[in-house]
């Protein structure tokens, strides 16, 4: 129970500018002052996301209504500028979470209300209406093809629920490669990263006693059950999603690794198409060369290639497969 403690309280802190006033604290995780006292001292010495400048952001702040623990930016920067920030991290969070079809929570409202509530200026409060009015349409995420997981709300909230507290799930799921009317497949997981790919949500997870990793489409789950067995999530020299990744072009990969391939692309002696291409990170190993006739030579190294054909197949006429010769054959 303490991980999902600490969880709730990581949660609050991100999401709430004035923080969680500690006696609420305390009765909504039902847990005594001691132990607060605990959750605090663990959070203030050793959660290294909570740092800047080699000292914690972390402080209880006494405030008219009680004590607060509370996010301290450590900037010297002005408070407008420290505001301005925090609402558009707020607003962010809220796009990206709602490209999900979730409910992020009022973030964004409560920390409005927040600010309106403290001693200001009239020209601070102009500034808040106006910010107030327009901040939905100051910053806008334009999502592609993106999916809607409002039916898949309770998958998702056991999902993170088991990734929390380290427990084991067993989930159906329906794969796309499963023969026609054969039905969804039990699969008994250690889930690792839930992972947001072009408006789709993935599951990272292994098999237990099985060291590789595998990806699973989280709108393919059918059922989901949180089991009792719980697993020591991996170091991160055993596991890192990025270097899982990273052998791929895109979200999916080979859970055995699979031989990497060499690539070479040319792409036509087109100024926008090569700013396009050269302005952008389409892989960790990409590596461009312009040639003398001015085309543009990429070359990459993956082991799972049915992404990059779908890629390179948009450019048409546009660029020609030097390496391997059966790319786009797939």
């Amino acid at each position: 129970m303490s991980r999902l403690n600490y969880a709730r309280i990581v949660y609050r802190l991100l999401t709430s500018p004035r923080g969680w006033r500690v006696d609420e604290l305390q009765r909504e995780l039902n847990i005594a002052p001691r132990t607060w006292t605990k959750y605090r001292k663990v959070l203030e010495e050793e959660f290294e996301p909570f740092f800047a400048r080699g000292e914690t952001r972390l402080r209880v702040v006494q405030e008219p209504d009680g004590r607060y623990l509370r996010l301290v930016d450590p900037d010297q920067a002005s408070e407008g500028t420290r505001l301005l920030s925090r609402l558009a991290s707020f607003r962010l969070a809220e796009l990206l979470v709602g490209a999900l079809g979730q409910p992020f929570g009022n973030a964004v409202a409560d920390a409005f209300a927040a600010l309106g509530s403290g001693r200001r200026t009239d020209s601070q409060r102009r500034l808040l209406a106006r910010l107030h009015e327009h901040f939905g349409r100051m910053l806008y995420v334009r999502h592609h093809a993106r999916k809607d997981y409002r039916e898949h709300g309770e998958t998702i909230d056991r999902l993170l629920e088991a990734l929390v507290r380290q427990r084991q799930v067993r989930i159906a799921y329906c794969a796309a490669n499963a023969p026609h009317g054969s039905g969804p497949r039990e699969h008994v997981l250690e889930p690792l990263t839930l992972t947001l790919y072009l408006g789709g949500l993935y599951l990272l997870a292994r098999y237990p006693g099985d060291r590789r990793v595998y990806n699973f489409v989280v709108d393919r789950i059918e059922s989901i059950d949180l089991l009792p067995d719980g697993f020591a999530y991996p170091s991160a020299e055993e596991y890192d999603p990025g270097r899982v990744l990273e052998r791929s072009f895109g979200i999916f990969f080979r859970a055995d690794g699979g031989r990497e391939r060499n690539v070479v692309l040319v792409f036509a002696n087109k100024p926008w198409l090569q700013q396009y291409l050269l302005e952008r990170r389409w892989h960790p190993q990409q590596r461009f060369k312009r040639l003398r006739d001015g085309r543009l030579r990429m070359t990459l190294r993956v082991a799972n290639t049915v992404e990059l054909a779908q890629w390179v197949r948009g450019f048409g006429d546009d660029v020609r497969v030097v390496r391997p010769k059966n790319l786009l054959s797939q």
